[in-house]
């Protein structure tokens, strides 16, 4: 993880963090990382409210990559 190198710390130590993040602030863990396929019974309104829901944690997730490269960014100056 290109996030991790950046930091100078080991991949593992930083999605513990994140780990511990998401368990503190009651932030939804889906530890499934492959890509569901839509089936055949799946309406546009369920794969669109599944995507939504898929998009919002991954924003989360973003937003806290974010707060962490900016805080250790400030530690390393």
């Amino acid at each position: 993880m290109q996030i991790a190198k950046d930091l100078d710390i080991n991949d593992k130590t930083l999605y513990s963090w994140l780990r511990e993040y998401k368990k503190a602030n009651s932030i939804h863990v889906d530890n499934r990382r492959t890509t569901q396929k839509t089936s055949l019974k799946e309406t546009l309104d369920e794969e669109n409210k599944r995507l939504r829901k898929e998009l919002a944690i991954v924003k989360q997730e973003r937003e806290i990559l974010k707060k962490t490269t900016t805080y250790f960014a400030k530690e390393t100056l």
